[in-house]
C-alpha cells in the first residue's frame, strides 16, 4: 500500500509537469490566447490543478474514504467564502494591493503574516470547525488533514480565479505554474491546520496548543505569500520567462512542495480509527480562539494603516515629492531623473524628465509635446491645458487621455503633466495611470501630485 501511495505521488507530479510543458509548447509554437478567451482559459487552468490535487488527496484516505459529495461541498464552501468574503476583506479593508510591493522586506513579511497568514489560516480552521468537525464521517485522525487540505485547495482556487479576473493574464505556461504552486502551497498549509484540528479532537489539545499551532501555520502562510508576491502581475501578463520569474517560481514551488511533503508525512502517520476522547470544553475553547483571531484581526487593520500611509521621499534636481513605498523607483536614466512605477498595476507610472531644449518659448514646447503624443496614439485627447504657477512663473499643466489596446481589451490611460523651466532646460513631471486605477485610489494619486514641491523657485 505504501508503494502505491508513493507511485501515486510521482504520477500526479508527472501529470502536472507534462501539462506545464504542453502549455509552454502551445503558447510558444502554436497560439497565444487573447482577451475574453484568455480569461475563460485562465479560469479553466485555475480549476485543473485543484481537480488533480483533490483527486490525489481523496485517494490518500484509502482505509475509509470520505463521501465524495462531502468533499465537494467542503471545497465549494471554501471557494465561495474565499471569493465572496475573504477576497473583499483583503482587497478593500486590508488594501493588500496598496502595500504588497513595499520595498522594506521586514515590513512586508510582517504584513504578510499578520494580515494574509492569520486571516487565511484561521478561516481554514473555522471552516472545518463549524462544518465537518462534529459529523460522524470525521472519525479518523487522517480525516482532519484531508478536510484541511480540501479547504486550502478551495481557498487557493478562489484566489486564482479572482487573480485571473483582475489581471486577465494571457500567459498559459507561467500562469498555470503560478496557480499550481498556489494550490500546492495552500493545500499543504490547510493540511497542517487540519492536523491541528485532529489533535484538538482526538488528543485533547488545549487552546494554548491549538492557537500556537495556528500562529505557526500563519507564519508559514505569510512567508509563502511573500515569496509569491515577488512574482508581479506584469511578469505573468507578458508571458516572458525571465530569470527573475523562473527563480521566483522555483523558490515558491520548493516552499510549497516542502509544506505539502510535511502534510503528506502527517497523513501517513495519522491513518487509523480513533474514538473521540476530547474533553467537553468545546464552547470555551472555540470562544478563546475566536477572541485571539479578533485581536490579530484588529492588529492587522492597524498595521495596514501604517503600511498604506508609508511613503518614500524622492528628490531630483530641485524637485521633492512623495511616492508610495510600494512603487519601484529608478533614478538618472538618460533624460529621466526619476522613473517610478507601481509593480502591481500595469499602467501606473511616474516620471520626472529633464529636456535639453529651447526654453524661450515654453508654450511651443508644450504644443510640440502634445502633437508628438497624438502621433504616437491617434486617440490621445487633451482634457485640460492651462498655465500654472505651481512651480514658479511660466509653467503649464496638461491633462490628457488616450485609449490603449492590449489583446482584445481597451484601457483608458490618463496622463497629467507639469511642464516648467529649469535653468536653461525644461522639466516635465508626468503621472500616467489607467482610469480604473485612478478611480479606485484617487487619494493615492492626488497625494503624489499634491506632494510635489520645488525647493528653489
Amino acid at each position: 500500500m505504501k508503494k502505491r501511495i508513493v507511485k501515486m505521488d510521482f504520477v500526479v507530479t508527472g501529470i502536472l509537469i507534462l501539462m506545464a510543458l504542453l502549455l509552454f509548447f502551445l503558447e510558444n509554437y502554436i497560439f497565444t490566447l487573447t482577451g475574453g478567451n484568455s480569461v475563460l482559459s485562465g479560469v479553466l487552468l485555475a480549476l485543473i490543478p485543484a481537480i488533480i490535487w483533490l483527486s490525489f488527496y481523496y485517494r490518500k484516505d484509502f482505509l475509509e474514504p470520505e463521501p465524495r459529495i462531502l468533499i465537494f461541498k467542503v471545497f465549494l464552501l471554501s471557494s465561495l467564502i474565499t471569493y465572496g468574503i475573504l477576497n473583499p476583506l483583503l482587497n478593500n479593508l486590508f488594501m493588500v494591493n496598496e502595500w504588497i510591493g513595499i520595498s522594506n522586506v521586514f515590513y512586508k513579511i510582517i504584513g504578510s503574516i499578520l494580515i494574509l497568514g492569520v486571516l487565511q489560516e484561521f478561516t481554514v480552521y473555522f471552516l472545518i470547525r463549524f462544518s465537518v468537525y462534529n459529523l460522524p464521517e470525521f472519525d479518523e485522525k487522517v480525516d482532519g488533514i484531508i478536510y484541511g487540505t480540501v479547504v486550502g485547495i478551495g481557498l487557493a482556487t478562489a484566489l486564482n480565479i479572482h487573480f485571473i479576473q483582475e489581471t486577465q493574464i494571457v500567459s498559459l505556461f507561467s500562469g498555470f505554474v503560478y496557480m499550481t504552486i498556489k494550490v500546492l502551497g495552500h493545500g499543504g498549509l490547510g493540511g497542517l491546520v487540519g492536523f491541528i484540528i485532529t489533535k484538538e479532537k482526538f488528543d485533547n489539545w488545549n487552546v494554548a496548543f491549538v492557537s500556537t499551532g495556528l500562529i505557526v501555520v500563519s507564519i508559514l502562510n505569510g512567508i509563502f505569500f511573500y515569496i509569491i508576491s515577488l512574482i508581479t502581475r506584469s511578469n505573468l501578463f507578458s508571458g516572458n520567462i525571465t530569470q527573475n520569474l523562473f527563480l521566483n517560481l522555483l523558490f515558491a514551488g520548493l516552499f510549497a512542495a516542502g509544506v505539502t511533503l510535511l502534510a503528506n508525512h502527517l497523513i501517513k502517520k495519522s491513518r487509523g480509527k480513533f474514538e473521540e476522547s476530547r474533553k467537553n470544553n468545546g464552547v470555551f475553547q472555540i470562544a478563546v480562539i475566536v477572541l485571539i483571531f479578533v485581536v490579530f484581526f484588529t492588529m492587522g487593520i492597524n498595521y495596514k494603516d501604517f503600511l498604506v500611509n508609508s511613503w518614500q521621499n524622492i528628490t531630483a534636481a530641485d524637485i521633492r515629492l512623495k511616492l508610495p513605498q510600494s512603487w519601484m523607483v529608478r533614478k538618472e536614466d538618460n533624460n529621466f531623473l526619476v522613473s517610478a512605477f507601481d509593480p502591481y498595476s500595469i499602467y501606473s507610472q511616474f516620471n520626472i524628465i529633464l529636456k535639453d531644449t529651447d526654453v524661450r518659448h515654453l508654450n511651443k514646447f508644450v504644443e510640440s509635446r502634445v502633437e508628438t503624443k497624438k502621433k504616437l496614439n491617434k486617440t490621445y485627447m487633451v482634457i485640460n491645458n492651462k498655465a500654472t504657477d505651481k512651480f514658479g512663473p511660466e509653467g503649464f499643466y496638461v491633462e490628457g487621455g488616450y485609449l490603449k489596446k492590449e489583446a482584445d481589451n481597451l484601457y483608458l490611460i490618463l496622463n497629467k503633466e507639469y511642464i516648467f523651466r529649469h535653468g536653461n532646460k525644461v522639466l516635465v513631471i508626468s503621472l500616467s495611470t489607467e482610469n480604473k486605477d485612478y478611480i479606485e485610489a484617487p487619494d493615492k494619486y492626488l497625494k503624489i501630485i499634491n506632494s510635489i514641491e520645488r525647493r528653489s523657485q
